[in-house]
């Protein structure tokens, strides 16, 4: 799939590598997610029990590349193509807004060497020690992207795995857990007990055998002192 980047092309880009999943699942770093890689809290836990639609999808990932053009691309303090802006932020969603990568690559790029910043995109290809396949693909098509004028063709078809990726076992989400209640005082609050209820047959009983024990010990003092 060939398409023209004279437009905005992040969120295909994204969707390339994402995938779709309508249900919640655990990624491989164990956080909840759901459609194209939206990391689920606790504000929308409610996403770890519903389907989502992708439409519903698109419209979070429009959400979250926002919430990622943050941090270190804040720092640019030098005009950027629309490619370049694109790939950087793809990178941002994969690896965070304020990643060490990302902040060498806006240094590079405020200092006039964007074409060494694009080098530093292949950096970042591991997980946990090893290289991985679906990153070495997604830096280097975000490197083509960022080395791309605006207006220039970028071929998604060779990239990503949707396929895969909706077909794969879907994992369950962990339940997001909510916050504690907190009292005033400022401890978590404690579930209140039932309150305990003493049979009053057995108050009886218990009143007439403490009775009778006082009563035999009181005779017994009594033949002790004469």
């Amino acid at each position: 799939m060939k398409i023209k980047t004279g437009q905005d092309v992040t969120e295909d880009v994204i969707k390339v590598f994402e995938g779709f999943r309508g249900k919640a699942y655990s990624d491989v770093a164990g956080y909840g997610t759901i459609g194209y890689g939206h990391k689920i809290t606790k504000k929308d836990a409610y996403f770890t029990n519903e389907d989502l639609s992708e439409e519903t999808a698109s419209d979070l990932l429009k959400k979250d590349i926002r919430d990622h053009q943050t941090g270190a691309l804040q720092k640019l303090k030098v005009p950027v193509t629309q490619n370049q802006m694109a790939a950087l932020t793809s990178f941002a969603f994969n690896l965070g807004a304020n990643h060490d990568g990302l902040e060498k690559m806006v240094g590079l790029i405020n200092k006039g060497d964007a074409s060494k910043a694009a080098e530093v995109f292949e950096r970042y290809t591991k997980a946990g020690g090893n290289k991985v396949n679906a990153l070495v693909q997604r830096r280097g098509l975000e490197k083509q992207l960022f080395l791309t004028p605006d207006g220039g063709e970028i071929d998604l078809s060779g990239y990503g795995s949707k396929k895969a990726v909706a077909s794969s076992p879907v994992i369950a989400a962990e339940a997001i857990t909510p916050e504690p209640k907190l009292t005033s005082e400022g401890f978590p609050a404690q579930p209140s007990l039932p309150e305990m209820r003493i049979p009053e047959s057995l108050q009886a009983t218990e009143i007439s055998s403490s009775g009778s024990m006082l009563s035999r010990l009181w005779m017994r003092l009594r033949s002790l002192i004469g």
